[in-house]
């Protein structure tokens, strides 16, 4: 609905991981990230009882009804095709992608600490599991991994706002005309300055965006467009393969890898209306 096809397989990075071309390079990104999310001691006791929950499944160590029980938890266990198909084709690696493996890990650790039919056992197995928990989990830390991900785009709020303060207020029916592969964040992110997502032309307007790629000047008052990170949007790709796509723009912001053009704006006047903002 977003982007306009079900599975996006490009456009949107460069294909620089390590792993492009190589699955079992590619697993092993996915196995030092999940255990950098959790801890090895986790992910070892978390394997173990994905095991058990398998082999249970599977033979006759439980009852044929309780056998789904078992079974239907390692279908958490498929969201480690998406980080695999796109490493394996070359996506930078994200740290963020193997979260939904902490899931399974820890079902697994469930499955681990109470298969023993042994009550005591059982209560030994939870206290190991949780110390293990309480020495390896930081849940407050703040240098966690996906803490320190999350935090990677910061240094670009302010130079982000610079651009939004372009625009300024857009006219009635004015459209900025970006992609939303590349700049969905940012559109979430100017709704504090009162922009809403129906200001922008995006991939979700279906046949209006596929004309306005041919041709923007008739649809677009504004083109945003991400030049920096993974290499540059489809449409930093589209003014570099066919530079007569901005003819009517003139570009009047930049910042943060940003680029922002007005239609049929000069330069002088813009950079004039920016106060300051780098023409």
């Amino acid at each position: 609905m977003v982007v306009g096809q079900w599975f996006v397989s490009g456009d949107f990075f460069v294909p620089e991981n390590k792993s492009r071309g190589d699955w079992w390079m590619a697993a092993k990104e996915i196995a030092w990230g999940t255990k950098m999310l959790s801890g090895g001691t986790l992910v070892w006791i978390g394997g173990v009882g994905a095991a058990i929950a398998l082999a249970a499944a599977l033979t006759g160590l439980v009852r044929r009804d309780r056998r789904a029980v078992f079974l239907l938890p390692l279908a958490l266990v498929t969201m480690m095709a998406i980080p695999l198909a796109a490493f394996y084709r070359g996506h930078p690696f994200r740290i963020r992608y193997m979260v939904p493996l902490v899931a399974i890990e820890a079902i697994g650790a469930g499955v681990a600490a109470g298969f023993a039919r042994d009550r005591r056992v059982q209560v030994i197995a939870a206290v190991a599991v949780a110390a293990a928990g309480v020495y390896e989990l930081k849940p407050l830390d703040a240098a966690a991994p996906m803490v320190v991900e999350a935090q990677w785009d910061r240094p670009n709020l302010a130079e982000r706002a610079r651009v939004t303060a372009c625009i300024g207020r857009l006219e009635p029916g004015a459209k900025i005309m970006a992609s939303m592969g590349s700049l969905g964040h940012y559109m979430q992110e100017a709704s504090a300055s009162g922009f809403a997502l129906r200001d922008f032309l995006h991939e979700g307007n279906g046949d209006i965006w596929l004309a306005a790629l041919e041709r923007p000047e008739p649809f677009a008052d504004w083109l945003l467009i991400e030049e920096k990170a993974e290499g540059g949007d489809m449409l930093a790709r589209l003014a570099r393969e066919k530079p007569s796509w901005l003819a009517g723009y003139a570009r009047v912001c930049e910042g943060a890898g940003m680029a922002l053009y007005r239609r049929g704006a000069t330069v002088d006047t813009e950079a004039k209306r920016a106060h300051g903002a780098t023409p």
